[in-house]
């Protein structure tokens, strides 16, 4: 997946709050775990995460060169964990990057920066046979120097979910998609879907984040999003397939 500034360069390199030259601005500190009910003696629940904050923009990390710095995720520890797994995706590119198993609730990944990244942890249980709780997904913007504004996160695709079966109504299904942008200016999207693994733009600059598709039972499809905001920067999502029962 990579994301397509279609704006000139000039605009990236306006004065700007992220990157800097100077010294890395210290990290930030770590919002207060929100308050919930303590888990009975013993019971494990899914890790709240606490850093980086959700869809921030700005992270600093620790600069290590020009193109990469150093990332460090933190958690709220949890009661009866065995181990914990940390999955950070590269927005831009699709690759994941793992570390299991973990023993503390923090860890530290080097990144490349000006790079949209999302990220879960999985808490494994002492108790009930190992089961494992996974946590929500948050994104964010591993900052570089000279960026001023954002394409929009990748669209992430609700329904029809990857790989799944469907059934129509009346020869038709609805595609469903969101979007969070760092500039908070999404305002359209391309809409793509078709019989193979190029799909073809059926609908651009849509409004809606739901689109009525006119389907055939039997058919295998494909289809993906293309979101826009406001500076003209776009992004692309995953593409998934579904066929029509």
């Amino acid at each position: 997946m990579k994301i397509k500034i279609i704006l000139g360069i000039a605009l990236l390199t306006l004065a700007l709050a992220c990157g800097k030259k100077s010294p890395p601005a210290p990290e930030p500190t770590p919002p207060a775990p929100p308050v919930v009910p303590p888990p009975a003696n013993g019971t494990t629940t899914k890790a709240t995460l606490l850093l980086p904050t959700k869809n921030e923009v700005c992270y600093a990390g620790v600069v290590q060169s020009s193109t990469a710095s150093k990332v460090t995720f933190k958690w709220t520890e949890g009661q009866s964990v065995e181990s914990y797994t940390i999955t950070v995706k590269n927005l831009n590119t699709g690759n994941s990057f793992i570390q299991t198993p973990l023993i503390t609730n923090q860890t530290e990944m080097s990144l490349e920066r000006n790079t949209p990244y999302s990220w879960f942890v999985q808490t494994k249980s002492k108790n009930n046979n190992g089961e494992v709780f996974e946590s929500e997904v948050w994104k964010f913007y591993n900052a570089g120097e000279g960026i001023t504004r954002y394409a929009p996160y990748p669209a992430e695709l609700i329904s029809p979910t990857k790989k799944q079966s469907i059934a129509s109504s009346a020869g038709k299904i609805t595609l469903s998609w969101r979007t969070d942008d760092p500039d908070g200016n999404v305002v359209n999207y391309d809409i793509y879907l078709g019989t193979t693994t190029t799909p073809a733009l059926i609908l651009s600059k849509s409004g809606s984040n739901t689109y009525p598709a006119t389907v055939s039972s039997g058919v295998k499809y494909y289809w993906k999003i293309v979101s826009r905001d406001s500076y003209g920067y776009t992004s692309e999502s995953d593409m998934y397939e579904f066929t029509v029962l």
